[in-house]
């Protein structure tokens, strides 16, 4: 049994899947830049920017794009996903595809309304989990590779979890699949 504790609220939690490359936690996860954030998938082409108005396509709410974090998938194969942090929002978003190309079409999906994140302060505590297959880390910001690499690091397996409480260690993590192509999924809350 495992037991956490952690003086910061949770705030926001993230999954990573696919980590076939060395993966950093996003700058904005750990001080994020707005007081709203969004959570999409399934973001195709076209591509989400700061200074875009997105539109709820069924509830019809509006927001102000400020910041993209891109945290799995990819534009180009329609299985972005990631989190949206928004200004300006007008109504209540649901469970709906969302619009940002003033098009009226499906640019990404969302699951429920934005959520209030806590303004100026930075990540204190992460804690990481991994659901699937076995997963390698690093917390000296170098190169994270697999099995047999030039720096495979620490290893963690599936059901395991890892917590760090320093926000230099937070932004010097990087993560990959322990073997080339193993499929782990990391889910990571930040606290805030």
């Amino acid at each position: 049994m495992q037991v956490f504790a952690s003086n910061g609220n949770p705030a926001l939690t993230v999954v990573y899947s696919g980590i076939t490359a060395s993966t950093a936690f996003d700058a904005s996860l750990l001080q994020p830049p707005t007081k709203r954030a969004l959570k999409f998938s399934g973001a195709g082409t076209n591509v989400p920017y700061p200074g875009k108005t997105i539109t709820g396509l069924t509830g019809a709410a509006t927001a102000t794009i400020d910041k993209v974090a891109l945290i799995s998938g990819s534009y180009a194969s329609g299985t972005g996903a990631g989190v949206l942090y928004i200004y300006k929002q007008s109504g209540t978003f649901q469970a709906e595809n969302i619009d940002h190309t003033n098009g009226a079409t499906d640019d990404a999906t969302i699951a429920e309304n934005s959520f209030e994140l806590p303004r100026g302060l930075q990540c204190r505590t992460a804690l990481v989990t991994v659901e699937t297959a076995d997963l390698r880390f690093v917390l000296d910001g170098t190169t994270a590779t697999v099995t047999g690499g030039v720096n495979p690091g620490h290893i963690m397996s599936s059901g395991q979890s890892f917590i760090i409480s320093d926000f230099e260690a937070m932004k010097k993590w990087r993560m990959i699949n322990a073997v080339g192509s193993n499929g782990a999924v990391a889910v990571v809350s930040f606290y805030f």
